[in-house]
């Protein structure tokens, strides 16, 4: 029985193989000069939601917080995101630069150009009438490239350049007493059904069985019932 399963765990792996064949990079952002460290112009925290569905909350904690490889949400083509943030002195906002970029095209860059469909401005030097929350639908045209299924999403806040004329909107570029946050999206993993065919024969010699049907099961439920028969 055991070997049966570490076969079929070995099919399943076939029919199933981890889906990201490369992992995407982005630049590390440079700061501003000591001078302008803290964050104390930047967005304090910020909620993410998808659908109307809250999908991932993150508190901003230093001037540089790279999530990417720990702090995710799934989306989709046609989805709405909702961001809802927060702001470290609300006193400040007003004089403050929000950009969120997204890198839809999964090349593991940022558009930063005048026509970029990454780069989304959420405010800029807004006055006292800033906002706290924003919405960006993704593209209707918008598909996971085959052999990848994650992108980075970088959050860029701080005083706006307008003021000190040192630190325009960049994706790579830290704000006068801003913050840079990274996080990413990665395709929703949808667990089908497959029909595998296979055989196998017991030690006394039984005839050969076919099994005709086997849902899909989930690699470590197989690996946990390997140590079962090992107890």
């Amino acid at each position: 029985m055991k070997n049966i399963l570490r076969f079929l765990a070995f099919v399943l792996l076939a029919l199933f193989p981890t889906y990201n064949a490369f992992a995407l990079s982005y630049c590390d952002p440079t700061g501003t000069t000591s001078s302008y460290g803290g964050h104390y112009y930047g967005i304090a925290s910020c909620n993410i939601s998808v659908n109307g569905v809250s999908a991932l909350s993150f508190t901003v904690d230093a001037d540089v917080c790279n999530w990417y490889d720990t702090k995710s949400f799934e989306l989709n083509a046609s989805d709405v995101l909702n961001f809802d943030f927060t702001f470290v002195d609300t006193s400040k906002a007003q004089w403050e630069a929000l950009a969120i970029f997204i890198d839809w095209n999964q090349d593991g860059e940022f558009d930063n150009s005048d026509t970029s469909t990454e780069k989304y401005v959420v405010m800029d030097n807004p006055g006292t009438s800033y906002p706290t929350s924003y919405e960006i639908s993704v593209p209707d045209d918008f598909a996971w490239i085959d052999g990848n299924s994650e992108l980075g999403i970088r959050f860029v806040s701080g005083e706006a350049y307008t003021h000190k004329k040192i630190a325009d909107i960049a994706p790579c570029t830290r704000l006068v007493y801003g913050s840079i946050v990274t996080v990413k999206g990665v395709e929703p993993v949808s667990i089908g059904e497959r029909t595998i065919h296979f055989r196998y024969s017991q030690l006394e010699q039984e005839p050969f069985q076919t099994i005709v049907r086997h849902q899909l099961l989930l690699y470590h439920v197989l690996q946990q019932q390997i140590q079962d028969t090992n107890l």
